[in-house]
C-alpha cells in the first residue's frame, strides 16, 4: 500500500481513498475522514500491536498530545485565505506533509520490530563490523560515533580521504576487469602469454583507471589525450 499511499499528491484523492484514515475506524475522530471509497492500510491488519499503535499515532503523534492531521494541517495553515477557508493547494500540501508521518510512522514500528527480532544487531555494532546497516532511525545516530568537522582544515581531511576511497574503488573496479580480459584474450594467438599478462592487462587496468571519475565510477573505455584508448592498446 506504501507505493499507492506516496503515489496520491493531492488531498481530494487522499480523501476519496481514506488515506487520512488508514486504519479504515470507524469512531469519532478518525471517522472523520473515512472517505467514500476507503482503503484500510494492510499493516494494521497484521496484527493487534501493529493496529493499536497506528491508531495511537494518529492521535497523538509520537506522544506529543498532537494529533497527525493537526500537526500536518498546522504546517500550511498560514498560508490559508483570510476568511478562513483554506485553498486546494493548502489541503493538497497538508495531505503531503500527513503521508510523510503516517509512513515515517509505519516504518519505525517495523524498524523497533526488527530490531526486538534481533537483539544486539545495532546499527553501532553493524557499521563496527563493516557492514551498512539498511534499517535504522534518526534515534541511533549519536551512537554512531560520527564526527562533524568543525573547521575548514577537518573538512579537507575528509575530502581527502573521500577521494583517497574513490581512487581505491576505481581501482578495485578495474582489477575485476582483469579475470574477463584474460578469459577473452586467451583464445587469440596473436600475443603470447607473457604479453597479455604483463603488458597487456596492466595497460587496460591503466586505461579503466584513468577513464574512471564520478560519472563513471566502472570505468571508461577511452581517456584524455595523455592516454591510450582500449583500441589503440590493442593495435600497438
Amino acid at each position: 500500500m506504501d507505493r499507492q499511499f506516496e503515489s496520491v499528491d493531492d488531498y481530494a484523492t487522499a480523501h476519496t481513498k481514506g488515506y487520512f484514515n488508514p486504519t479504515n475506524e470507524s469512531i469519532s475522530p478518525y471517522s472523520t475522514y473515512t472517505g467514500s471509497m476507503p482503503v484500510p492500510d494492510p499493516l494494521a491488519g497484521v496484527s493487534t500491536t501493529y493496529h493499536n499503535n497506528l491508531k495511537s499515532q494518529l492521535i497523538n503523534y509520537q506522544g506529543k498530545g498532537v494529533s497527525m492531521w493537526a500537526l500536518a494541517l498546522s504546517t500550511w495553515a498560514m498560508t490559508a485565505r483570510f476568511d478562513g477557508h483554506y485553498v486546494y493547494r493548502d489541503l493538497d500540501m497538508a495531505w503531503r506533509s500527513f503521508r510523510q508521518l503516517y509512513l515515517d510512522a509505519k516504518r519505525k514500528l517495523v524498524d523497533d520490530q526488527l530490531k526486538d527480532s534481533c537483539s544486539g544487531a545495532t546499527a553501532t555494532t553493524l557499521l563496527a563490523a563493516g557492514h551498512q546497516p539498511h534499517f535504522t532511525d534518526g534515534s541511533e545516530l549519536p551512537g554512531m560515533n560520527i564526527s562533524i568537522p568543525s573547521n575548514m582544515a577537518d573538512v579537507d581531511t575528509l575530502q581527502a580521504h573521500a577521494q583517497d576511497s574513490l581512487v581505491s574503488a576505481y581501482a578495485a573496479n578495474c582489477h575485476a576487469y582483469a579475470t574477463y580480459w584474460l578469459q577473452q584474450l586467451a583464445r587469440c594467438s596473436h600475443y603470447p602469454a607473457d604479453s597479455i599478462n604483463n603488458v597487456i592487462i596492466p595497460r587496460l587496468e591503466q586505461v579503466c583507471r584513468e577513464g574512471s571519475d564520478n560519472d563513471h565510477p566502472l570505468g571508461a573505455s577511452s581517456v584524455n589525450l595523455r592516454a591510450l584508448t582500449y583500441s589503440e592498446l590493442l593495435k600497438m
